[in-house]
């Protein structure tokens, strides 16, 4: 048995759909916070509760797609950067070589 946290002497057996919060007792749906609230048995409101759940997964599993997506690109990017920037660096280490070698004549 879940018990209420709003009062710990009762079992929770409604689901507050204005509020989206845990689990309530009857006396949060008849005289407390929830009252007026759209609210429905546990049970009932379950197979609600569970597609709306299944829907946000979906969602935030695409999300992590798009940004594993963006993170490769970012990686990919970094990678070109770096082996731009070395060959940058040894081109310059060429350079002053070759001009020491150069006034070294």
């Amino acid at each position: 048995t879940v018990y209420c946290i709003h009062h710990p002497d009762e079992d929770v057996r409604y689901y507050c759909f204005t509020c989206l919060c845990p689990p309530i007792c009857a006396e949060c749906v008849i005289h407390g916070i929830h009252k007026n609230h759209e609210v429905l048995n546990i049970k009932k409101a379950y197979p609600q509760v569970k597609t709306k759940i299944q829907d946000i997964v979906g969602s935030i599993m695409s999300k992590m797609d798009e940004l594993n997506v963006h993170q490769n690109s970012i990686q990919n990017r970094k990678k070109e950067y770096l082996e731009h920037n070395e060959a940058i660096k040894q081109q310059t280490m060429n350079l002053f070589d070759e001009i020491r070698h150069r006034i070294d004549l």
